[in-house]
């Protein structure tokens, strides 16, 4: 730790700690947190896909849990294969960072159907998945994607 990061001599060791702490944190590159929070955001996705088969098929549990839920417009049979589509695709492009906002378009209205119609009073955990998302739609993917490199071939830096 170099004087400039402890605050210079005499500074109090807890206020030079946390700091360093801070200025440590500060430097954490975006691709490492966009990476981390595309890996969190695929994770949970498939897994929620992943309970709605059977064999690599709706179960018929997840039908009848989808005809209880009363989404409108969407008859249950086709909320149910949308549902699980958005689960299955978006998460394997968020991993591999590829088509990664759109994905991201893709999770935040399945999250806001499901926190509409579905789980109403849990708006905590809403907030939660929300934000995740809309870090990856305002910042992007981060070096460490498809989409990065995709980016910098079709649009170079002039």
């Amino acid at each position: 730790m170099t004087n400039s990061d402890a605050g210079g001599a005499g500074e109090n060791p807890l206020l030079a700690l946390i700091r360093a702490i801070l200025n440590w944190l500060e430097k954490m590159p975006h691709a490492i947190l966009a990476l981390l929070a595309r890996l969190a955001l695929a994770a949970v996705f498939w897994n929620a896909g992943m309970a709605k088969m059977t064999n690599w098929n709706l179960s018929a549990k997840t039908f009848k849990e989808f005809a209880g839920y009363n989404i409108p417009v969407l008859p249950p049979e086709l909320a149910a294969y949308l549902s699980a589509s958005v689960e299955h695709v978006t998460p394997v492009l968020m991993v591999i960072g590829l088509a990664t906002r759109a994905a991201g378009g893709a999770m935040m209205g399945v999250i806001a159907v499901i926190f509409i119609f579905v789980h109403q009073g849990e708006w905590s955990a809403f907030l939660i998945w929300i934000s995740a998302i809309a870090f990856i739609l305002t910042k992007g993917p981060g070096v460490l994607s498809l989409d990065h490199l995709i980016r910098g071939w079709l649009l170079p830096k002039k």
